[in-house]
């Protein structure tokens, strides 16, 4: 798979969002967007059917009571 370049992104988002990425944090921050963006298409990728409502009131349960 081919890195994707979200540098055109990051410099977007922080330009809207007034926040200065010092040059020596620039490579980290790149490398956390491709994490995110990588977990981002997992949950996309998860189909949903029409039972996967969102919950008023989040109630863990665990895996025995599921």
């Amino acid at each position: 798979m081919k890195p994707v370049d979200y540098s055109g992104v990051v410099d977007a988002n922080a330009a809207l969002l007034g926040l200065p990425i010092a040059p020596e944090y620039r490579d980290g921050v790149m490398r956390y967007f491709g994490i995110a963006a990588g977990l981002a298409e997992l949950v996309m990728a998860h189909p949903l059917g029409t039972e996967d409502e969102p919950a008023a009131l989040f109630v863990p349960v665990t895996p025995e009571e599921r």
